[in-house]
Protein backbone atom coordinates (compact mmCIF):
# COMPACT_ATOMS: atom_id res chain seq x y z
CA UNK A 1 0.00 0.00 0.00
CA UNK A 2 2.80 2.43 0.88
CA UNK A 3 4.54 1.58 -2.41
CA UNK A 4 1.45 2.61 -4.39
CA UNK A 5 1.28 5.95 -2.59
CA UNK A 6 4.98 6.49 -3.26
CA UNK A 7 4.49 5.69 -6.95
CA UNK A 8 1.59 8.18 -7.19
CA UNK A 9 3.68 10.87 -5.49
CA UNK A 10 6.57 10.24 -7.88
CA UNK A 11 4.26 10.40 -10.91
CA UNK A 12 2.77 13.70 -9.73
CA UNK A 13 6.24 15.11 -9.07
CA UNK A 14 7.45 14.10 -12.54
CA UNK A 15 4.41 15.61 -14.21
CA UNK A 16 4.90 18.86 -12.29
CA UNK A 17 8.56 19.08 -13.26
CA UNK A 18 7.97 18.24 -16.92
CA UNK A 19 5.25 20.89 -17.23
CA UNK A 20 7.34 23.77 -15.96
CA UNK A 21 8.65 26.34 -18.44
CA UNK A 22 11.77 28.49 -18.52
CA UNK A 23 10.38 30.68 -21.31
CA UNK A 24 9.93 34.42 -20.80
CA UNK A 25 6.86 34.44 -23.02
CA UNK A 26 3.36 33.32 -22.17
CA UNK A 27 1.53 31.67 -25.06
CA UNK A 28 -2.05 30.58 -24.57
CA UNK A 29 -5.00 29.42 -26.65
CA UNK A 30 -8.33 30.15 -25.00
CA UNK A 31 -11.72 31.67 -25.47
CA UNK A 32 -10.75 34.77 -23.50
CA UNK A 33 -8.71 37.87 -24.27
CA UNK A 34 -6.05 38.95 -21.78
CA UNK A 35 -3.97 41.89 -23.03
CA UNK A 36 -0.94 42.76 -20.89
CA UNK A 37 -1.21 45.80 -18.64
CA UNK A 38 1.30 47.87 -20.65
CA UNK A 39 -0.94 47.89 -23.72
CA UNK A 40 -4.29 48.55 -22.05
CA UNK A 41 -5.87 51.81 -23.21
CA UNK A 42 -6.81 53.45 -26.51
CA UNK A 43 -4.17 53.82 -29.23
CA UNK A 44 -4.73 55.89 -32.37
CA UNK A 45 -2.59 56.67 -35.39
CA UNK A 46 -1.66 60.35 -35.81
CA UNK A 47 -2.59 61.37 -39.34
CA UNK A 48 -1.48 64.97 -39.02
CA UNK A 49 -0.41 67.22 -36.16
CA UNK A 50 -3.12 66.64 -33.54
CA UNK A 51 -5.43 64.78 -35.95
CA UNK A 52 -5.93 61.12 -35.09
CA UNK A 53 -7.39 58.31 -37.17
CA UNK A 54 -8.11 54.61 -36.71
CA UNK A 55 -6.61 52.53 -33.94
CA UNK A 56 -7.12 49.98 -31.20
CA UNK A 57 -8.53 49.75 -27.69
CA UNK A 58 -7.43 47.21 -25.12
CA UNK A 59 -9.10 46.48 -21.78
CA UNK A 60 -8.37 43.77 -19.22
CA UNK A 61 -10.49 41.32 -21.18
CA UNK A 62 -11.14 42.73 -24.64
CA UNK A 63 -9.48 43.87 -27.87
CA UNK A 64 -11.20 46.35 -30.19
CA UNK A 65 -10.39 47.78 -33.60
CA UNK A 66 -11.43 51.39 -34.16
CA UNK A 67 -12.10 53.00 -37.52
CA UNK A 68 -13.94 56.15 -38.54
CA UNK A 69 -17.27 54.36 -38.81
CA UNK A 70 -17.33 51.93 -35.90
CA UNK A 71 -15.56 50.06 -33.13
CA UNK A 72 -15.44 46.24 -33.32
CA UNK A 73 -14.69 44.38 -30.10
CA UNK A 74 -13.68 40.74 -30.17
CA UNK A 75 -14.84 39.61 -26.72
CA UNK A 76 -18.48 39.64 -27.82
CA UNK A 77 -17.67 37.83 -31.06
CA UNK A 78 -15.80 35.08 -29.23
CA UNK A 79 -18.53 34.69 -26.60
CA UNK A 80 -21.25 34.61 -29.27
CA UNK A 81 -19.79 31.63 -31.10
CA UNK A 82 -17.93 28.91 -29.21
CA UNK A 83 -16.08 27.90 -32.39
CA UNK A 84 -13.95 31.05 -32.15
CA UNK A 85 -10.65 30.85 -30.28
CA UNK A 86 -7.97 33.29 -29.24
CA UNK A 87 -4.23 32.63 -29.24
CA UNK A 88 -2.01 35.09 -27.40
CA UNK A 89 1.72 35.47 -26.99
CA UNK A 90 2.62 37.93 -24.25
CA UNK A 91 6.18 39.13 -23.75
CA UNK A 92 7.77 42.11 -22.02
CA UNK A 93 7.47 44.32 -25.13
CA UNK A 94 5.42 42.26 -27.58
CA UNK A 95 1.77 41.23 -27.67
CA UNK A 96 0.60 38.94 -30.45
CA UNK A 97 -3.07 38.03 -30.69
CA UNK A 98 -4.56 35.64 -33.24
CA UNK A 99 -8.32 35.54 -33.65
CA UNK A 100 -9.48 32.21 -35.09
CA UNK A 101 -12.99 32.28 -36.49
CA UNK A 102 -14.58 28.82 -36.50
CA UNK A 103 -11.13 27.34 -37.27
CA UNK A 104 -11.55 28.55 -40.87
CA UNK A 105 -9.98 32.00 -40.94
CA UNK A 106 -7.55 33.70 -38.63
CA UNK A 107 -6.38 37.25 -38.15
CA UNK A 108 -3.12 38.01 -36.35
CA UNK A 109 -2.09 41.34 -34.84
CA UNK A 110 1.45 41.91 -33.57
CA UNK A 111 2.00 44.90 -31.28
CA UNK A 112 5.37 46.05 -29.94
CA UNK A 113 5.89 48.52 -27.12
CA UNK A 114 7.76 51.43 -28.67
CA UNK A 115 7.61 53.66 -25.57
CA UNK A 116 5.20 54.22 -22.68
CA UNK A 117 3.02 56.34 -24.98
CA UNK A 118 3.57 54.61 -28.35
CA UNK A 119 3.11 51.14 -29.78
CA UNK A 120 4.12 49.83 -33.15
CA UNK A 121 2.02 47.46 -35.23
CA UNK A 122 4.37 44.93 -36.82
CA UNK A 123 3.20 43.83 -40.28
CA UNK A 124 4.65 41.32 -42.72
CA UNK A 125 4.62 44.04 -45.40
CA UNK A 126 7.20 45.98 -43.38
CA UNK A 127 4.84 48.94 -42.97
CA UNK A 128 5.10 49.20 -39.18
CA UNK A 129 2.97 52.13 -38.07
CA UNK A 130 3.20 53.93 -34.73
CA UNK A 131 0.06 54.45 -32.63
CA UNK A 132 -0.14 56.96 -29.78
CA UNK A 133 -1.82 56.39 -26.45
CA UNK A 134 -4.80 58.68 -25.88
Amino acid sequence: MKKTHLIYILIIALISISCSSDDDSDETSTNSINPPEWIQGTWLIELDEGIFGPGFRFTQDDFCTINSQQTNCWKGIVELNQGNTIEETIEAEDYIITLNSLNVTSTTFHFRKYSDTEIQVIQSSGLNRIYKKQ
